[in-house]
């Protein structure tokens, strides 16, 4: 129980290490308590709408970039190997995902000379 709670709190903290803010800095531009960000972010309480609205807005990001990481969360369940590399761009610039892509297109294109 709780593993998109948890996996929320993640990619929260990491939009906002990523903008270079403090969990202060953020729950202050936010309009929310310390003790609120902290606790959502540990996975350990659930955020309202109005609170992840608040902490999009916050982050300068939409709210369904909050919930854009990999699911489902649990290590052990095997997935597509293609859904895998599709979760992983989407966590890319547009530049890398173009370099990615054109990475991945001459591998595929040198295993089928082979």
């Amino acid at each position: 129980m709780g593993k998109i709670r948890r996996a929320l709190g993640k990619r929260i903290q990491r939009l906002r290490k990523l903008k270079g803010m403090t969990q202060e800095g953020l729950a202050e531009k936010a309009g929310l308590s310390w003790s609120h960000v902290n606790a959502i972010e540990g996975g350990r309480k659930s955020a309202s709408l109005e609170a992840l609205e608040a902490l999009s807005n916050a982050l300068g990001s939409s709210p369904k970039e909050l919930f854009n990481f990999p699911w489902p969360v649990e290590a052990k369940v095997q997935r597509d190997p293609s859904v895998q590399v599709y979760d992983m761009l989407q966590h890319c610039s547009p530049d890398d995902s173009l370099a990615i892509s054109e990475i991945l297109r001459n591998i595929l294109n040198m295993r089928r000379r082979h």
